[in-house]
């Protein structure tokens, strides 16, 4: 379960203390230039700061850096440019999610990731319970604390984005 709180760390902080489970800790970071997303943090990333800046902190901390909902310009997506100077520091990028609703959006994503040799993506974006399960990613289990094996394994995965499925089976 990977936990990406806007600008925090601390809801996953405790949920890991909590689970019995593999919880990686992540932040949705509230850049100036867009949001902006680092898995494998240890330590919180402060909100308006450059795309650059937050992507360069990120990394600094060994975590891996994702841009989210990308070329979805009505949810604090990354403008192109931005993006485009960001490529260097890019680890994935999400191609889908629960809360994306326009396929040409996804499109752009995936063609971006693809031309640029990143991994790909897809994330629940969830802000209810119906969105928890409409995407979601299957992969291969990871070493709880690596970052490179989590992103090993997540090039292989299968995602599922969007999919609207019951919440309970």
């Amino acid at each position: 379960l990977v936990i990406t709180d806007h600008d925090t760390i601390e809801g996953a902080r405790a949920f890991r203390k909590l689970s019995s489970g593999i919880v990686v800790i992540g932040e949705e970071v509230s850049t100036k230039d867009g949001d902006l997303i680092g898995l494998f943090l240890h330590e919180q990333i402060p909100p308006k700061l450059s795309a650059r800046e937050t992507a360069e902190r990120i990394r600094a901390q060994g975590g891996l850096v994702y841009v989210p909902h990308a070329f979805d310009f009505s949810r604090h997506a990354l403008r192109p440019g931005v993006l485009r100077g960001l490529v260097p520091w890019i680890d994935v990028v999400e191609v889908g999610n629960s809360r994306t609703y326009l396929p040409l959006v996804e499109a752009f994503a995936a063609r971006f990731a693809q031309r640029h040799g990143k991994v790909l993506s897809c994330g629940s974006d969830a802000h209810t319970l119906r969105e928890l399960r409409k995407a979601y990613v299957e992969m291969e289990p990871f070493a709880p604390d690596d970052a490179q094996d989590f992103l090993r394994k997540l090039r292989r995965s299968r995602r599922v984005c969007g999919k609207t499925v019951p919440f309970f089976r």
